[in-house]
Protein backbone atom coordinates (compact mmCIF):
# COMPACT_ATOMS: atom_id res chain seq x y z
CA UNK A 1 0.00 0.00 0.00
CA UNK A 2 1.05 3.44 -0.47
CA UNK A 3 0.05 6.88 1.05
CA UNK A 4 0.60 9.56 -1.17
CA UNK A 5 -1.00 13.58 -1.12
CA UNK A 6 -2.94 13.01 2.16
CA UNK A 7 -2.45 15.77 5.22
CA UNK A 8 -2.21 13.62 9.02
CA UNK A 9 -3.29 15.79 12.25
CA UNK A 10 -2.88 13.45 15.59
CA UNK A 11 -2.36 15.47 18.68
CA UNK A 12 -0.53 12.83 20.09
CA UNK A 13 2.07 9.56 19.73
CA UNK A 14 2.59 8.07 15.88
CA UNK A 15 0.77 9.20 12.99
CA UNK A 16 1.79 6.47 10.97
CA UNK A 17 3.66 3.10 11.47
CA UNK A 18 4.67 0.32 9.36
CA UNK A 19 5.03 -3.06 10.32
CA UNK A 20 7.74 -5.79 9.93
CA UNK A 21 8.18 -8.24 7.19
CA UNK A 22 5.88 -11.07 7.46
CA UNK A 23 3.81 -9.57 10.53
CA UNK A 24 0.24 -9.07 9.72
CA UNK A 25 -0.89 -5.96 8.75
CA UNK A 26 -2.19 -4.11 12.34
CA UNK A 27 -5.25 -1.45 11.18
CA UNK A 28 -2.82 2.08 10.98
CA UNK A 29 0.16 -0.07 9.21
CA UNK A 30 1.34 0.54 5.87
CA UNK A 31 4.28 -0.88 3.29
CA UNK A 32 5.30 0.53 0.76
CA UNK A 33 5.51 4.28 0.46
CA UNK A 34 4.85 7.47 2.04
CA UNK A 35 5.63 10.62 -0.62
CA UNK A 36 3.95 14.08 -0.73
CA UNK A 37 2.18 14.45 2.98
CA UNK A 38 2.02 17.08 5.30
CA UNK A 39 2.13 15.44 8.97
CA UNK A 40 1.52 17.22 12.10
CA UNK A 41 0.74 17.13 15.98
CA UNK A 42 -0.51 19.58 17.96
CA UNK A 43 1.95 20.17 20.77
CA UNK A 44 0.22 22.98 22.89
CA UNK A 45 -1.26 21.34 25.69
CA UNK A 46 1.52 20.47 28.15
CA UNK A 47 -0.16 18.59 30.51
CA UNK A 48 -1.03 15.40 27.74
CA UNK A 49 0.86 12.58 27.24
CA UNK A 50 2.50 11.90 24.51
CA UNK A 51 5.31 9.88 22.76
CA UNK A 52 6.42 8.41 19.51
CA UNK A 53 7.92 9.66 16.37
CA UNK A 54 5.66 11.07 13.46
CA UNK A 55 6.22 8.27 11.26
CA UNK A 56 7.33 5.36 12.39
CA UNK A 57 9.23 2.67 10.10
CA UNK A 58 9.37 -1.16 10.81
CA UNK A 59 9.30 -2.54 7.31
CA UNK A 60 12.16 -2.99 4.89
CA UNK A 61 12.49 -1.21 1.25
CA UNK A 62 9.50 1.58 1.78
CA UNK A 63 10.23 5.11 0.61
CA UNK A 64 9.56 8.00 2.53
CA UNK A 65 10.13 10.95 0.15
CA UNK A 66 8.91 14.71 0.13
CA UNK A 67 6.90 14.70 2.78
CA UNK A 68 6.47 17.87 5.12
CA UNK A 69 6.67 16.66 9.38
CA UNK A 70 6.40 19.37 11.65
CA UNK A 71 6.07 19.59 15.58
CA UNK A 72 6.58 15.55 16.05
CA UNK A 73 6.87 14.63 19.95
CA UNK A 74 9.92 12.91 19.53
CA UNK A 75 11.62 12.40 16.04
CA UNK A 76 9.61 13.38 13.19
CA UNK A 77 10.85 10.34 11.42
CA UNK A 78 12.56 7.20 12.79
CA UNK A 79 13.26 3.89 10.39
CA UNK A 80 14.18 0.96 12.01
CA UNK A 81 14.10 -1.12 8.96
CA UNK A 82 16.94 -2.09 6.60
CA UNK A 83 16.89 -1.13 2.57
CA UNK A 84 14.80 2.12 2.80
CA UNK A 85 14.86 5.34 0.86
CA UNK A 86 14.55 8.54 2.98
CA UNK A 87 14.60 11.96 0.59
CA UNK A 88 13.53 15.08 0.31
CA UNK A 89 11.77 15.66 3.53
CA UNK A 90 11.37 18.66 5.43
CA UNK A 91 11.33 17.92 9.47
CA UNK A 92 10.54 21.03 11.51
CA UNK A 93 10.38 21.07 15.44
CA UNK A 94 11.10 17.80 16.96
CA UNK A 95 10.27 17.01 20.11
CA UNK A 96 9.63 20.24 22.40
CA UNK A 97 12.18 22.69 23.18
CA UNK A 98 12.68 21.31 27.04
CA UNK A 99 13.21 17.86 25.44
CA UNK A 100 14.54 18.05 21.75
CA UNK A 101 14.85 15.20 19.73
CA UNK A 102 16.82 14.42 16.28
CA UNK A 103 14.50 15.07 13.53
CA UNK A 104 15.46 12.00 11.61
CA UNK A 105 17.10 8.89 12.92
CA UNK A 106 18.11 5.62 10.80
CA UNK A 107 19.01 3.02 12.82
CA UNK A 108 18.33 0.55 9.92
CA UNK A 109 21.14 -0.52 7.59
CA UNK A 110 21.37 -0.12 3.78
CA UNK A 111 19.11 2.70 3.60
CA UNK A 112 19.65 6.05 1.48
CA UNK A 113 19.67 9.46 3.62
CA UNK A 114 19.48 12.44 1.28
CA UNK A 115 17.85 15.74 0.30
CA UNK A 116 16.36 16.06 3.64
CA UNK A 117 16.03 19.48 5.36
CA UNK A 118 15.74 19.38 9.03
CA UNK A 119 14.96 22.19 11.58
CA UNK A 120 15.36 21.11 14.96
CA UNK A 121 15.39 22.35 17.91
CA UNK A 122 18.82 23.87 19.61
CA UNK A 123 20.51 21.54 21.42
CA UNK A 124 19.24 18.19 19.00
CA UNK A 125 21.29 16.52 16.18
CA UNK A 126 19.11 16.66 13.06
CA UNK A 127 20.33 13.69 11.84
CA UNK A 128 20.68 10.19 14.31
CA UNK A 129 22.34 7.70 12.74
CA UNK A 130 24.41 5.25 15.54
CA UNK A 131 25.83 3.19 12.51
CA UNK A 132 26.49 5.67 9.55
CA UNK A 133 28.19 3.26 7.51
CA UNK A 134 25.67 0.91 7.34
CA UNK A 135 24.05 3.51 5.24
CA UNK A 136 24.44 6.18 2.50
CA UNK A 137 23.92 9.45 3.69
CA UNK A 138 23.72 12.33 1.00
CA UNK A 139 23.07 15.66 1.61
CA UNK A 140 21.36 17.05 4.24
CA UNK A 141 20.37 20.44 5.36
CA UNK A 142 20.72 20.66 9.39
CA UNK A 143 19.08 23.99 10.94
CA UNK A 144 19.22 24.93 14.37
CA UNK A 145 15.11 26.02 15.56
CA UNK A 146 16.37 28.53 18.81
CA UNK A 147 15.16 27.12 21.93
CA UNK A 148 12.14 28.49 23.52
CA UNK A 149 10.65 29.40 19.84
CA UNK A 150 7.30 27.79 18.48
Amino acid sequence: MRITGVTGYRGYETLVETVPEGTPTASKAINGAITNCQWTCDLASPTTYRHGPAILIHGAGVQVSNNLIANSVEHGLHVRADDCQVTGNVVRRSGTAAAPFPGIRVTGTGCLIDGNLIDGYEGASGLDLPSPTASMVGTNRIAAYPAGTT
